[in-house]
């Protein structure tokens, strides 16, 4: 049993040495956003804190391209101990799985290749993975440019070096990391999704909630030391924090100037660094000031860069221990979150409809492309072994304080129940494979018009379903916040290097924009 951990949560920011003032304005910026939380730890201690009901501190988090910084991190122990070489090639490790004719360099990529992301082969993020067999989609992938002289981004890389800490270990990538680095941090929530091998995907797939994210910021801050205890080899960290981009890379200004293994590094004087994910999965790193800050969202405008570079190094003040609370900063703290839908008048329709079943068309064309429509928003879906999509069967149950909506996903059956007084109420979900808890909330927009939002605050989106009943017939209208147009949009530089052509790509967002949210229609069923 692991022992939990806690992180020590100072009395006030000021107490060790953090601007309330600048906490404030910090949260104020943040509410124009779509981010769930966040975490500034200073000195070891958490200083200010701020979470959007329902997210919280506790709570399990999608945390997408972070998980490369943690499976940068299994490498680190791996390499350390002697389990692997950075010099180690791919094909020696897979040999059986090798293509037959050795061509375009393959044989040159090495596991440093791997955790830098200078590979050089190209793996498109169109690929349906749970079709494809991840093993063989990168040995089969093409070349872009030989091994270790430039830098591209291709998620498939940390995959694959998951695969071969499995295969150098003789462990999973998370029964590797539990006895050397989640038990001593007192990490005990992880879970990380696999391809149908039982490997990690290691470039994303990652849950961890911001506490138990926080611990491994400050450990890796520390130069991988941990309440005086070495966890983290300090002298991986030294080295993961270098440019690793190769001599050809492309050079940049910002936050993406330099690339180690799983980490950024920003090009200024300061020089912070950062774990980062997509949708604002951000832990970035000051260390000239002992700091160390933690963000969770669902943000799709990367403002993480703008409001942290806005606060940071501002933030840093002089030591107050005396200092008394901020109650201006814990008015703003206590006032974030996602209400739930407004109590509106209940319909005359419930009567009609109450446990009846609605069969709803499934979209031909939505399953031929591999992206059926889920109660989860496609942002936890596209790059997952298993996809739920097809919701069919539904079923409303309207009682005196709420409404339970029962609804099938392929051979995943699910209720949660709705608040409909204005409130929230909360349920546990299955869907592709994943565990997660719905915060949901109904209202009837008019008399044949039902409204539905459903959280699962393990993601990084919310799911709306609108129903418009007319008779027998029922419309079912989705949508998700962020809007699936967004998310689409911010994939548009991975998706022009995949079709090779910027116009193409714009096209093909347009269009994908425009089918992957359709109306879904359907009648109740004849059948009792």
């Amino acid at each position: 049993m692991i022992s939990v951990k806690v992180l020590e949560r100072a009395k006030t920011p000021e107490a060790v040495g953090i601007s309330s003032t600048e906490m404030i304005e910090l949260i104020k910026d943040f509410e124009e956003t779509e981010y769930h939380g966040f975490m500034v730890i200073r000195h070891g201690k958490v200083a200010a804190e701020w979470f959007r009901h329902p997210y919280s501190v506790n709570t399990p988090h999608a945390l997408y391209s972070v998980s490369k910084s943690i499976t940068a991190i299994a490498a680190g122990f791996a390499v350390t101990e002697g389990f692997i070489d950075l010099s180690d090639k791919v094909v020696d490790f897979f040999p059986d799985l090798s293509p037959r004719k050795i061509k375009d360099d393959f044989d040159k990529v090495t596991f440093e290749h791997l955790i830098s992301l200078t590979a050089g082969r190209g793996i498109s993020v169109l690929a349906n993975r749970t079709k494809a067999d991840w093993l063989r989609l990168f040995m089969n992938s093409k070349q872009n440019f030989k091994p270790g002289d430039k830098f591209e981004y291709v998620n498939d890389c940390f995959y694959m070096a998951a695969a071969m800490i499995q295969k150098a270990t003789g462990l999973t990538v998370m029964e590797f990391l539990k006895p050397r680095l989640f038990e001593p941090l007192g990490i005990q929530t992880a879970f990380w999704e696999t391809d149908n091998r039982g490997i990690e995907a290691g470039g994303w797939g990652l849950f961890m909630s911001p506490e138990d994210l926080a611990k491994i910021g400050v450990c890796y801050l520390n130069d991988g030391y941990y309440e005086g205890k070495s966890i983290i080899p300090k002298e991986w960290i030294a080295e993961s924090i270098k440019n690793h981009k190769g001599p050809y890379a492309e050079v940049t200004t910002n936050h993406t100037a330099s690339y180690g293994y799983g980490v950024w590094r920003r090009n200024s004087a300061d020089g912070p660094y950062r774990f980062d994910g997509i949708f604002g999965q951000v832990v970035e790193f000051f260390k000239d000031f002992d700091c160390v800050c933690i963000m969770v969202g669902g943000e799709v405008s990367f403002s993480s860069h703008r409001c942290i570079y806005k606060h940071f190094p501002q933030a840093f003040t002089e030591i107050d221990p005396k200092a008394e609370p901020n109650e201006e900063l814990l008015n703003e703290i206590k006032k974030i979150g996602y209400p739930p839908l407004p109590l509106k008048p209940r319909s005359e329709k419930e009567k009609e409809i109450n446990a009846k079943t609605i069969r709803l068309r499934k979209k031909l064309l939505l399953n031929i492309i591999g992206y059926p429509m889920s109660v989860l928003p496609h942002a936890e879906t596209f790059m997952t072994t298993e996809r739920a999509g097809n919701i069919d069967k539904v079923r409303f149950r309207f009682l005196d304080d709420s409404t339970e909506l029962s609804w099938v996903e392929g051979d995943e059956e699910n209720t949660v129940c709705c608040g409909i007084e204005g409130n929230y109420k909360v349920s546990p979900i299955k869907l592709a494979g994943k565990s997660y808890t719905a915060y949901s909330s109904a209202a009837w927009e008019d008399n044949n018009t039902l409204k539905v939002i459903i959280r699962p605050v393990q993601g990084v989106s919310c799911r709306i379903l609108k129903f418009e009943f007319n008779g027998r017939k029922v419309k079912m209208y989705p949508s998700s916040d962020q809007p699936v147009a967004m998310i689409i949009n911010s994939f548009k530089d991975p998706i022009i290097s995949a079709l090779k052509s910027e116009n193409l790509a714009l096209r093909f967002i347009d269009l994908v924009c425009r089918i992957i949210e359709p109306v879904h229609k359907g009648c109740f069923s004849k059948k009792v």
